[in-house]
Formats: C-alpha cells, sequence, structure tokens
C-alpha cells in the first residue's frame, strides 16, 4: 500500500518536472522528486519497522543504505530485462 501510494506521488512529481518551463521552476521540481525518491525509502523502512517492530533488525546506516542501492538496482535490472528492446522497426 505505501508502494503504491509512493508511485502516484512520484508520478505526479516527475509530471511537475516534466512541465516546468523555467529553470527556476525545473530546479524546484527536480528537488521536490529527489525528495520523492530518497524520502519513500525511508517512508518503506518505517513502515516496515511499524509492521513487523523488533523482529526485523537492518543494522546501522551503511548497511540499510547497501540496502537501499541494492534494492534500486534491482528495480532497474528487472526493469530492463521486462521492457521490450526499442527498435527502429516498425
Amino acid at each position: 500500500m505505501v508502494l503504491d501510494v509512493v508511485l502516484v506521488v512520484k508520478d505526479r512529481a516527475k509530471a511537475r518536472f516534466r512541465a516546468a518551463a523555467s529553470a527556476v521552476g525545473k530546479v524546484g521540481a527536480g528537488l521536490v522528486l529527489w525528495g520523492v525518491l530518497l524520502g519513500s525509502k525511508f517512508l518503506v523502512l518505517q513502515a516496515v519497522d511499524l509492521v513487523f517492530g523488533a523482529r526485523v533488525s537492518l543494522g546501522g546506516f551503511v548497511p540499510v543504505t547497501a540496502l537501499i542501492v541494492v534494492l534500486l538496482l534491482a528495480r532497474a535490472g528487472v526493469r530492463r530485462l521486462l521492457d521490450p528492446p526499442a527498435t527502429g522497426e516498425r
């Protein structure tokens, strides 16, 4: 459920970034998008903590940061595998 909300907010932030006409608008929208992308990871971790409590231990800052990076890379890899290759043919 948390991920669905995050995806909606991220899509709105991306649309705002694409729609920005000025450089200041692009920078502002880019900062909002960056904040959503970074903050969503911590939101998901907080949700895991609320649901599972002390039964889950992720470690300190470095292991959690490494986990986030690995999850992002895994997601990118899955997207690359599932998205059809862009060819010039029709």
